[in-house]
């Protein structure tokens, strides 16, 4: 079907059912939750390399797994937001404040990764009437 076609025996237009802005900040999501793990990886990487940081590396250890955590709980979110269900945005921001207080207390954070996770849940907010 293509959209704004009259369906036969209806008479209003087919609209399609997800806001293009909203797959748009879906797909980013899914671009850049792995992109922000791999800088994150990196900067654990460049630690490493140090050998008089064991304090630090130790310190980034206790926070590397629950972060991962947050990002499959913000995954799950995306997956809920991409088929319109609220559930899915609640499930994103509970991704999103649990990686912000743990990137905080890791003493990791990026502006940059708030502003990842700020589009989709942007987007799913503007969305609400239209989730079900």
């Amino acid at each position: 079907m293509r959209p704004l076609e009259q369906l036969e025996g209806h008479d209003t237009p087919y609209r399609p059912e997800r806001p293009q802005w909203l797959g748009f900040a879906c797909i980013m999501w899914f671009v850049s939750a792995p992109l922000t793990m791999f800088f994150g990886y990196m900067a654990h990487r460049s630690i490493i390399s140090d050998p008089a940081a064991t304090a630090e590396l130790l310190r980034h250890n206790a926070y590397t797994l629950p972060y991962v955590g947050a990002i499959g709980v913000g995954l799950i979110g995306v997956i809920g937001l991409w088929r319109m269900r609220r559930w899915g945005l609640m499930a994103l921001g509970a991704g999103f404040g649990a990686g912000q207080i743990l990137l905080v207390l890791g003493q990791a954070w990026e502006l940059l990764v708030v502003l990842l996770w700020l589009v989709p849940l942007g987007a799913g907010a503007a969305a609400w009437r239209s989730l079900r």
